[in-house]
């Protein structure tokens, strides 16, 4: 049998390690109806429970259930967690096993138990239609898989809904979105129907959370790539070069902007025009001559080299016109470099 279950509710910005309790208690709160609204709950069992890994069963009664997502969070290995130089900021420095990951738990929820270790739940409420206002009390009832009639625990959060909206917010908001490492990690051809399908997933989910600016693979972002290295090309505008001419085809840049807007998207940020630590050379970028596919500029390109500058001047006055046209020029950033020298 199982000794004891113990449960505390804490707050989303808490960080719930295997070797030590949660910092805060968390019991109450307050939203605004279409507000996403997360906390946790912690929770340790102690010796007494054999195997020592096993699942328990947990059940919600709320009229919020509906609009109740709970999440697994799981434990991810860091080497290499924080530079030499520190401050007295941080929570943890050393090497070990950190919260991050999000496992979706589905209803009927089965929580898998680590005995003498704390571990916990993300508990998301949203609804963007808006909830009802008022207050609502979330009650979680852990239960033995082996007997459900045996409540092992229960746990109680209130929260009230004020009787307001959330507007839509005013900051321009930007996390990288790298449409290649999607077509690695899911193995799939670079702007193939399966690789627009997936991103549109991404792009969704980003904007839920709100992002409203994206990274838009003009041409292959040059980040975070080893001198002398690539990475998988993701170009969305398809050049043609003929002598020193230079035409453009922004039929997938289109489709682009088409998608990201029907998922939420408002604002575009340009592939960066120069490559990252000193904007030194030129980003990969591809053409279609008659000869086939062969690749313009890149890491053997200096970034002020007559060619180059030929190019952008070009290309850029190209984008202008087309982005005009679409009227939407004053929602597209151009980025210039990641962390410049000067």
């Amino acid at each position: 049998m199982l000794n004891q279950l113990r449960v505390r509710a804490t707050d989303s910005l808490d960080k719930v390690f295997l070797d030590r309790p949660p910092r805060n208690e968390f019991a109450s709160a307050t939203l605004l109806r279409n507000e996403c609204f997360s906390f946790q709950l912690a929770f340790t069992a102690e010796e007494g429970w054999l195997p020592n890994a096993a699942r328990i069963r947990l059940d919600v009664e709320s009229d919020l259930a509906p609009w109740i997502r709970i999440y697994q969070v799981g434990h991810i290995a860091s080497t290499l967690p924080t530079y030499p130089r520190v401050d007295d900021d941080y929570e943890w420095t050393t090497p070990g096993l950190y919260p991050d990951r999000l496992d979706r738990l589905q209803d009927p929820f089965e929580v898998k138990l680590l005995l003498n270790r704390w571990q916990s739940l993300w508990i998301q409420v949203e609804n963007p239609a808006g909830l009802t206002p008022g207050r609502h009390t979330i009650s979680f009832s852990w239960r033995s898989s082996q007997d459900e009639t045996v409540q092992l625990a229960r746990t109680e959060v209130c929260l009230t809904v004020l009787d307001a909206m959330l507007p839509e917010q005013s900051l321009i908001y930007t996390n990288w979105f790298h449409a290649d490492c999607l077509a690695s990690i899911y193995q799939c051809d670079a702007l193939s129907e399966e690789h627009w399908r997936i991103m549109g997933d991404f792009i969704e989910v980003a904007a839920r959370f709100g992002i409203n600016m994206i990274l838009t693979p003009c041409f292959t972002p040059p980040l975070d790539t080893a001198i002398g290295a690539e990475r998988m090309t993701v170009q969305l505008v398809t050049v043609h070069k003929e002598q020193d001419r230079y035409a453009f085809d922004f039929s997938l840049l289109d489709r682009w902007i088409r998608l990201c807007q029907d998922k939420g998207i408002r604002y575009f940020e340009h592939s960066h025009l120069f490559t990252q630590w000193g904007a030194y050379h030129a980003p990969k970028i591809v053409a279609q001559e008659k000869s086939g596919e062969k690749q313009l500029f890149g890491w053997d390109t200096d970034a002020s080299g007559p060619d180059y500058v030929q190019f952008l001047h070009q290309y850029l006055t190209a984008l202008r016109t087309h982005l005009q046209e679409l009227q939407i020029y004053d929602h597209f950033y151009l980025h210039i470099s990641d962390e410049p020298v000067e």
